[in-house]
């Protein structure tokens, strides 16, 4: 299997950023891919850094044993970020995600469809 993923933020002030994401998920005959738009918020202020609340946006197609799904969502991850004072940043959380489809398979979205569980991980470099 094999799961690919990179995001970007920009600093909107002291408590928030916009992220871009985008994520490969690949494993037996199934194949995934996503991109979400998010707004992460620093209540403590150290954007960053401390508790973070990640709200999201996303748009996913999947597709197995020739049937594919579209699929609109939002996602929502509570965490803790750390970051070194070199820049070596890394992100643990968990949360929910809710999708609905939107096109394709109508049996293949309603088994991807609904309120399912997230974790949330990543180590990055900020600049």
């Amino acid at each position: 299997s094999d799961l690919f993923g990179a995001e970007g933020a920009l600093v909107l002030g002291d408590t928030a950023a916009v992220s871009a994401e985008a994520d490969l998920l690949a494993f037996g005959g199934a194949t995934a891919y996503a991109a979400a738009l998010g707004l992460p918020m620093y209540p403590m202020r150290v954007p960053f850094h401390g508790f973070v609340v990640h709200p999201r946006v996303s748009l996913a197609r999947a597709t197995s044993e020739g049937a594919t799904v579209d699929l609109a969502g939002v996602i929502a991850t509570l965490g803790w970020q750390w970051t070194l004072p070199a820049g070596l940043s890394m992100r643990v959380g968990a949360g929910v995600r809710f999708d609905r489809a939107i096109g394709g398979d109508p049996d293949a979205g309603a088994a991807l469809e609904g309120l399912h569980p997230v974790a949330d991980g990543s180590v990055g470099w900020v600049f």
